[in-house]
């Protein structure tokens, strides 16, 4: 879905403007309460696909700090042109050392998907805290990783969909509604009044979430032509007459 992209900053401050605006001073744990609300919605229609090369010691290469997915691994260094990871580069042939393709020649090719979850390796990898850990041993050697991020505005933050806002606000209030729970707990000061309200922004926060989610999901334009190509039959005309629908 093509859908308008704004700072997570802009959430947090409206999460803020409607509790407590002193709170500002704890910036940086509203901001991983905001990306984790993001990651909870589990869009990966919301992160631009980067390549990095890094460097394996230790039998592992660390994660790029703004990595939210691991795609594909190449070793050695391959540059960063945007159509290395295609798939007629992503061979894995067990009988052969080198694998040509073109003009690129790797020593040994593997390919991971958590999307599909699929794996075609000969070498195994997997992630282990913040880096990837290769089963076998190419310290000091280069590898090259395609990996999701997400973009970032001018001033580092991450950016995010403009449909997860609601729902990353909501989130950060059930957070602070957790921290005043607690304090109040202390005080002796809990109540219904307060429970009452918690769950009326639990609900709220469900409610953006699975919102959220269905835009995300919502076909884009060209995904729609492309659909009601497929569909189209001229032996049956049902085709078209969608065409004409979309056209409309």
């Amino acid at each position: 879905m093509n859908t308008k992209k704004i700072s997570i900053k802009s959430c947090v401050t409206e999460a803020v403007d409607v509790t407590d605006p002193t709170i500002l001073n704890i910036m940086p744990t509203l901001m991983r309460w905001g990306v984790r609300a993001d990651q909870k919605i589990g869009s990966y229609s919301n992160y631009i696909t980067k390549i990095g090369i890094l460097t394996v010691s230790n039998c592992k290469a660390d994660i790029p700090c703004d990595a939210v997915l691991i795609k594909h691994i190449l070793l050695g260094d391959y540059g960063c042109d945007c159509d290395l990871f295609n798939s007629n580069n992503l061979l894995v042939n067990t009988d052969e050392f080198d694998i040509s393709q073109g003009d690129l020649v790797y020593t040994h090719a593997y390919y991971w998907s958590d999307l599909y979850g699929v794996c075609i390796s000969d070498i195994p990898w997997s992630i282990e805290g913040d880096c990837i850990k290769l089963d076998t041993n190419y310290d000091g050697t280069d590898i090259t990783v395609q990996y999701l991020a997400y973009e970032t505005d001018d001033e580092g933050y991450p950016v995010v969909n403009e449909s997860h806002r609601d729902a990353i606000k909501y989130y950060i209030m059930t957070q602070l509604d957790e921290r005043e729970e607690w304090a109040l707990k202390r005080k002796g000061q809990l109540n219904n009044a307060f429970f009452s309200s918690a769950e009326r922004i639990i609900r709220k926060y469900k409610k953006a979430v699975r919102y959220a989610r269905a835009q995300d999901g919502e076909p884009s334009e060209t995904q729609k032509w492309e659909i009601a190509e497929l569909i189209n039959n001229p032996l049956t005309g049902y085709g078209n007459y969608m065409l004409e629908n979309l056209r409309g």
